[in-house]
């Protein structure tokens, strides 16, 4: 065999592994390579993960999601044809958010009580058991 075709080998199982691998992150399964490393390695084991991933999961089921998921596409198309009126929107925004100060009138108190009354209180908190122990502090994710 000659290297060309060794070389036009290798290339297409390259380009197959690609297309492999966004097939499967498409579906929202992870990339399954047996002859490669853990996916986390134990530098990334700290307790923020277990947070983040508990934030990920109630992220999931706000019904915030929805709306964010119906205005991007839009807000997407309108700011690659507007990029300037886009920017000036999104810093307009921020100045009124920060003239605002809606966070001045919401106690913490309030606070505290909402999220104790909310449905979603029992799973973050499963989230967080779950992934405190399935990565014991100093050993790593297994």
């Amino acid at each position: 065999m000659t290297t060309t075709s060794q070389g036009g080998q290798r290339l297409a199982q390259s380009r197959l592994a690609i297309l492999d691998y966004l097939q499967r992150t498409r579906h929202g399964a992870l990339p399954l390579q047996p002859d490669a490393p853990q996916a986390h390695e134990p530098s990334q084991a700290s307790p923020w993960r277990g947070l983040r991933e508990a934030g990920r999961r109630h992220w999931e089921g706000h019904p915030a999601r929805l709306v964010a998921g119906l205005a991007a596409p839009w807000l997407g198309q309108w700011g690659r044809r507007h990029p300037l009126a886009f920017l000036t929107l999104a810093a307009a925004a921020g100045a009124a958010l920060v003239m605002a100060r809606p966070w001045k009138l919401v106690s913490v108190t309030g606070l505290l009580v909402a999220a104790l009354k909310s449905s979603h209180l029992a799973s973050l908190l499963m989230s967080l058991m779950a992934a405190s122990r399935s990565h014991p502090p100093g050993r790593g994710p297994r």
